[in-house]
């Protein structure tokens, strides 16, 4: 009774937040206590993929959101047992030369997104089924906060989640601007330059496709902008359907320049494909900078007004808000620190 109330109490730990992050970290410790092992990894992949994006742990001395991740990236035997965890949607043991390993695929939505591994098992077969059992109650509670997060036309995230993705990043940054060395242990799994960056951009005379073909036909447009979003940008970036025919992405880029090429790519992937009746799209872009210092409604303001500088100067453009300044050409003022910013739908 007392192993059942434990368990019980672990899957409430599990399902009592919102917050897919901390859901992560939850299902992590519940592993870590319930299934004999080292530590516990969670590898998260490209979609349906095995190239390993990022990795975060936890052991002993608790949860770390930033791990190495060479380990499963080059060793040819780790990298065979995930392809056969992969393909058997379940639990698989390997030997690696140094300790052994057991891998276990984490599918959402019907995708597959990563692994959890257990470093130096001493697992049975209820534990097996433990672990198993876990991660499906992980997999069907996230699936259910990300179908709730998602904007029912073009599947990209919606507004809702918006205010929570970007104050998480501000508080990233004001951390990696921090000397504590609990953050420098947290930052080493990411380059020292990284930033990020706000990209708002909508549909060049969305209103007058609207009008002359109808608003059913405005709705496949926006279906296949969202389309080209997925399939241009990283699967790492967020990307949101922000109103109407209004989107906005986050980047992750060294520089302005990097930040620049990736916003620029989407542009003239817009450009250059071919939609139905209509022939040609454009969008207009605006980029601002991801800072700790500023309120979201700064950001998005300075970034609307790189846009609105693009749409008033010929559309079609990417411009980025903060060389727009530098050259005089908008008015940096205006935008207050908490102001919310009301769009057109």
């Amino acid at each position: 009774m007392e192993d059942q109330s434990s368990i019980l109490g672990h899957i409430v730990s599990i399902t009592e937040s919102r917050d897919i992050e901390i859901l992560e970290i939850s299902m992590l410790r519940t592993i870590f206590e319930l299934v004999p092992c080292r530590k516990v990894y969670f590898f998260k992949t490209v979609e349906d993929g095995m190239d390993i994006l990022s990795g975060a742990s936890y052991g002993k001395k608790g949860f770390v959101p930033s791990c190495d991740i060479s380990m499963f990236k080059e060793d040819s035997s780790l990298m065979e047992s995930m392809v056969v965890a992969f393909n058997d949607h379940r639990a698989t043991s390997v030997d690696n030369f140094e300790h052994p390993f057991t891998i276990c695929p984490v599918d959402v939505l019907s995708k597959n997104v990563g692994f959890i591994a257990l470093d130096l098992p001493d697992t049975t077969t209820q534990d097996l089924y433990v672990l198993e059992s876990l991660i499906r109650i992980y997999q069907n509670f996230v699936s259910v906060l990300i179908d709730n997060q998602r904007d029912t036309l073009t599947g990209l995230l919606n507004r809702k989640i918006f205010e929570d993705s970007i104050l998480k990043l501000r508080e990233l940054r004001k951390r990696d601007k921090g000397d504590d060395g609990t953050i420098e242990n947290e930052r080493r799994g990411r380059k020292d330059s990284d930033r990020f960056w706000l990209g708002i951009f909508d549909i060049d005379n969305f209103k007058k496709i609207n009008d002359t073909f109808g608003h059913v036909f405005g709705d496949e447009i926006l279906i296949l902008i969202g389309w080209l979003v997925k399939d241009v940008f990283r699967a790492t970036d967020l990307k949101f359907r922000f109103g109407g025919e209004e989107f906005i992405v986050v980047v992750r880029a060294e520089s302005a320049e990097s930040a620049y090429s990736i916003f620029e790519r989407f542009r003239k992937s817009v450009e250059n494909y071919r939609f139905p009746q209509t022939g040609t799209i454009t969008v207009s872009i605006g980029i601002v900078e991801i800072t700790g210092e500023e309120s979201t409604s700064v950001f998005v303001g300075s970034a609307d007004k790189a846009l609105y500088y693009a749409k008033n100067n010929g559309k079609n453009m990417t411009c980025i808000y903060s060389e727009l300044v530098e050259k005089g050409l908008i008015d940096p003022g205006n935008i207050q620190k908490g102001e919310v910013m009301i769009f057109d739908e």
